[in-house]
């Protein structure tokens, strides 16, 4: 006899999955792989770099770290930073690229 209910995944429809943030420290994981291109969330003035700019993850040091490039139009690398998993952010389909002047002193 086949039965009425529903089921997604493994939980029927109605149950309440448990909480996995009660779980976890408040920590942001990494959730990229290596040349996933990223977009910074706050300014880093030291780097000449601002929220908004688009970076590459070029190495992955553990859960909650990584390493992004941000490079110039030419090609040129601007900054290679260690970050917070949570300073970058995936890209979205809705993000336009922009270009921006970066002043000679930042110029590495």
């Amino acid at each position: 006899m086949a039965s009425s209910r529903r089921y997604d995944l493994d939980y029927p429809s109605g149950r309440t999955l448990p909480a996995v943030g009660n779980r976890l420290s408040r920590k942001t994981f990494v959730i990229f792989k290596q040349l996933d291109a990223v977009v910074l969330e706050r300014d880093l003035p030291e780097h000449s770099l601002r929220k908004g700019d688009l970076g590459a993850v070029v190495h992955i040091h553990d859960e909650t770290r990584l390493e992004v490039e941000f490079v110039r139009v030419s090609g040129r690398t601007q900054a290679v930073v260690e970050l917070a998993a949570g300073d970058v952010r995936p890209v979205r389909d809705e993000d336009l690229p922009a270009v921006r002047s970066v002043s000679a002193r930042g110029a590495g």
